[in-house]
């Protein structure tokens, strides 16, 4: 699972940042997080961008950065790998 949280609007977004856990693991009652699943995006970052194209294109980026290195450590994590083949999972393609 991956979070995409986006801030919009002004608001105080101090916590979501911490939620983000990008410059430290999640912890809670004494527990860590294992794998940082949250990307958090402030809306009004991209709201001066002077060209509205560049500006989408821009906040798309930021949003999806982390998806790659979230699918990489929840698959490292249940031991799967790249060239690994489950029987039954999949068609066999012809």
């Amino acid at each position: 699972m991956s979070i995409i949280i986006v801030g919009v609007g002004p608001a105080d977004f101090s916590a979501m940042d911490e939620l983000d856990a990008d410059l430290e693991p999640l912890r809670a009652n004494g527990r860590v997080a294992s794998r940082d699943i949250v990307q958090f995006v402030s809306f009004r970052d991209f709201q001066n961008i002077a060209d509205p194209a560049t500006a989408r294109l821009k906040l798309a980026q930021e949003v999806l950065a982390e998806i790659p290195t979230q699918v990489v450590g929840f698959m490292k994590s249940r031991g799967f790998g790249p060239g690994r083949k489950e029987s039954g999972n999949a068609p066999e393609q012809e």
